[in-house]
């Protein structure tokens, strides 16, 4: 399953922009119902986890070695995948496709392969969660 990037519109949106790509929602969708379901989080907190539940879509958290589950072509799921960098405080939410990495962030491409990606990301301090979470693409019924 392939989605399309959203560019971040603040610095710390990048889980927001990556709620809306794993459903394809309009930002501003998931902006404002996120502060009115759950407040003013934090992307240190995993709230994106509970919007997709609330949303029908299964989730679950599965180890970083098993990622090629969302990377096949025929996959119906896809990855939410964090990076933390500890020198910033501060935490960084992707997608991952079945064509790689989807980054919201500023002047990143359309898709990266995860092994860039995470070069690129190491390289600037951050340290890749061990586990990922899969979401359905599909509602619950």
């Amino acid at each position: 399953m392939r989605v399309a990037r959203i560019n971040q519109r603040e610095r710390d949106d990048c889980a927001i922009c990556t709620v809306a790509m794993v459903l394809s929602y309009p930002y501003e969708r998931v902006r404002e119902d996120r502060i009115r379901r759950y407040g003013h989080f934090d992307d240190k907190t995993a709230w994106w986890e509970r919007y997709f539940q609330d949303e029908g879509r299964a989730v679950a958290y599965l180890p970083l070695s098993q990622l090629q589950v969302v990377q096949g072509k025929d996959s119906d799921v896809l990855g939410v995948l964090v990076a933390s960098n500890p020198a910033l405080e501060a935490a960084h939410v992707v997608v991952v496709d079945e064509d790689g990495v989807v980054d919201p962030a500023d002047g990143c491409p359309d898709h990266l392969v995860l092994a860039q990606w995470a070069t690129l990301r190491v390289a600037q301090g951050f340290v890749l969660d061990r586990e990922f979470l899969v979401v359905a693409s599909r509602l619950l019924k």
